[in-house]
């Protein structure tokens, strides 16, 4: 990026949230000279933890992250030998390669946005903690339940009528992951995976999208990979319950009722949490109905050995994401869901396109309306998709019916 715009190394920004977004916009903002800081409330970063991403463009990373130094090296190695054997990606690996590309003492973890106080004629005020500390712009990259949002628009996340659960698990205790699609009274439910590497071990992600009534699910998260969900889940034993034994092909019977336990476990070089929730006594069952053998004993290893985590689709798209100086990016301005692949990338190109609009604009202003405009269109596009790709989990005019429910119908014949 050109850097000869003076007047925007007199700014000062702060970023709300430390994810992908946040960590994308910080980079792009600070290549411009800016001043900027984040503040994520989480104590410690996500290079360790989430999901699985299925495609980078690792052209756009590169420019946001101006070029490759040698910390970002060897996540980048990763990410690329990952897109030639056409893996997936690790969430904590693209999350590296944002964080060291910024200077140190930039993200400041353990900091939660209190409120933001506007001033007519002076600068915005940010409580964090027990600091108000002044700054330009503020922007909130804070995900899904944005407390950054209310100061910019009134609109609300809508529920999309499903709910997509991940499963992650290491390849040495189970095969797969297995892909297919089932429908059960014209609704479709869809399992699908492809193997991912973290540090040097190889991993199994997979995800399961199934249509769920409104009241049996949680709100948006605040990030999209450190859930708040799940925490109460059923945790009665499945042993009572026959289909929750799953065989294997060699006749060994496995049963899945682990509660919470936490337990930390090497992967190479990276230790990740592997949380042993009790997963909802209808889960393994339902697969089981819906699947098959085969598909139920990946999710009952992932529940034994790796993690299942449940996150409720909502989709959000923004009235407008700037108001005066308080401006959304990523989740916080626009959800879609995962099916779109769009989740991660969409931010990484908000913040992108915040860059160039400041870069190219005489005042700040003039630049946060360009930012405006496209992120708008955008976000309707991405909703757009989202709504179509989402029909064949909730089809318009279904009346929901829970997992829970056509288990017991199954069971009372």
């Amino acid at each position: 990026m050109n850097t000869s715009t003076s007047w925007l190394t007199n700014l000062r920004v702060a970023v709300v949230g430390a994810s992908v977004g946040g960590l994308s916009v910080a980079n792009v903002v600070h290549q411009l000279g800016v001043y900027v800081q984040v503040y994520e409330r989480s104590p410690k970063g996500f290079q360790d933890r989430g999901g699985a991403i299925s495609a980078i463009d690792l052209v756009l990373l590169e420019k946001i992250c101006g070029g490759v130094n040698k910390q970002m090296q060897a996540d980048m190695n990763i990410l690329s030998k990952n897109i030639i054997q056409q893996r997936g990606h690790f969430y904590g690996t693209l999350w590296s390669c944002l964080y060291n590309a910024l200077p140190e003492d930039t993200v400041h973890f353990e900091s939660e946005m209190e409120q933001i106080f506007v001033v007519p004629n002076a600068p915005l005020k940010l409580a964090v903690g027990e600091h108000c500390l002044e700054f330009d712009i503020i922007i909130g990259a804070d995900g899904g339940r944005s407390t950054t949002r209310p100061y910019v628009t009134r609109k609300l996340p809508a529920y999309a009528g499903y709910t997509l659960y991940r499963g992650l698990c290491d390849v040495q205790y189970t095969q797969g992951p297995p892909c297919g699609d089932e429908q059960v009274n014209g609704v479709d439910y869809v399992t699908l995976g492809y193997p991912i590497i973290a540090g040097k071990s190889e991993l199994l992600s997979c995800e399961l999208y199934m249509g769920m009534p409104e009241e049996s699910v949680h709100g948006p998260s605040l990030n999209r990979q450190v859930t708040d969900e799940a925490d109460d889940f059923a945790d009665s034993s499945l042993e009572s319950n026959p289909v929750a034994n799953i065989p294997t092909n060699h006749g060994e019977v496995h049963s899945f009722n682990e509660s919470f336990i936490k337990e930390e476990k090497a992967i190479g070089k990276h230790a990740y949490a592997i949380r042993r929730r009790a997963v909802p006594n209808w889960f393994i069952p339902f697969i089981y109905q819906v699947f098959g053998e085969e598909t139920a004993f990946f999710w009952s290893q992932c529940a034994k050995y790796g993690k299942v985590t449940p996150h409720t689709v909502w989709e959000f798209v923004a009235d407008r994401v700037v108001n005066g100086r308080v401006i959304l990016l990523g989740d916080a301005a626009h959800l879609a869901s995962p099916t779109t692949s769009a989740g991660a990338y969409t931010a990484m190109v908000d913040a992108y396109v915040l860059g160039q609009a400041l870069e190219q604009s005489e005042d700040i202003d003039t630049a946060l309306e360009v930012y405006n405009e496209d992120c708008v269109a955008r976000g309707v596009k991405l909703y757009q998709a989202s709504r179509a790709k989402g029909s064949r989990f909730a089809p318009d005019g279904w009346d929901p019916v829970s997992p829970e429910t056509l288990v017991n119908w199954e069971e009372q014949g």
